[in-house]
């Protein structure tokens, strides 16, 4: 027991003063950068001004047809994140027999890399290929979301451990590659002034459905098959997250094509 103890609290000493720079940094940072100027960098400056008020913003917002589709695409997507995020730990358990401390590291340093350099990498193609067609930050990551079904089946239906695994984190990987581009085109598409309110309703609309629906979905569905399916029912309630993945790439792609009507008009 005491060695459980000098171990966790080992851990938490290390965390802490990993902490420590963080937090110098950003003190520093606050008082060293000026923040530039709302709309600053807009090709257009008509754009910047005062704070639009919430029904204004979600008015000028759904009028535009790309964005209500790319909330339908990051909705859907969100909802297999999170689906997957809460529910692999269980999966990784119950089908593989790992064991808690080994599901921890393995996600955490698996989900952690891999959505960190997802997210990078996302930013990076879609601001070199999309100055010519910005059609392509929404492409993209269609396209990697699409990627992504494809290792969440191999997560799910591979035996192999160590396969299953690294099919998670490549998962995560291109899951990771939506949240960029899709703030990016969601911003493009309304004045400066109305930007923070802008990702205000787009993280309403999919942590919503994302969040609030993913999760408890497949917990549901597998509970309904546990008494005839017993330990692979979570296995079957989590295969959903393919055929969401395919709907919600699909939907990435209609808002791309939108997306050149709406930036012409």
């Amino acid at each position: 027991m005491g060695g459980y103890l000098n171990q966790i609290l080992g851990w938490r000493s290390a965390f802490i003063a990993l902490g420590i720079p963080g937090v110098l940094f950003s003190i520093i940072f606050y008082f060293t950068v000026k923040e530039p100027q709302r709309g600053a960098t807009d090709t257009n400056t008509v754009l910047s001004g005062e704070a639009s008020s919430m029904f204004t913003v979600f008015k000028k917002l759904f009028s535009t047809h790309s964005f209500i589709y790319l909330s339908i695409a990051t909705a859907l997507h969100v909802f297999c994140i999170y689906g997957l995020n809460n529910w692999a730990p269980s999966f990784l358990s119950r089908l593989h027999l790992m064991k808690g401390a080994d599901i921890g590291l393995v996600l955490g340093l698996f989900f952690g890399i891999g959505g960190a350099v997802g997210t990078f990498l996302s930013g990076y193609l879609t601001d070199r290929f999309g100055k010519t067609d910005k059609g392509l930050y929404l492409r993209i990551p269609a396209i990697a979301v699409i990627l992504s079904s494809l290792f969440a089946a191999g997560a799910l239906f591979i035996q192999h451990t160590v396969s299953s695994v690294v099919c998670l984190g490549l998962c995560a990987f291109f899951q990771a590659m939506y949240l960029g581009p899709s703030l990016a085109v969601a911003h493009s598409l309304v004045p400066a002034s109305m930007r923070a309110m802008t990702s205000a309703i787009l993280f309403f609309i999919l942590n919503i459905i994302g969040l609030g629906l993913g999760p408890l979905t497949i917990g549901y569905i597998s509970d309904r098959l546990t008494p005839v399916w017993h330990s692979e029912s979570l296995r079957w309630a989590m295969s959903i997250i393919i055929v969401i993945e395919i709907a919600a790439g699909s939907f990435f792609f209609i808002a791309a094509r939108k997306l050149k009507l709406d930036t012409k008009s």
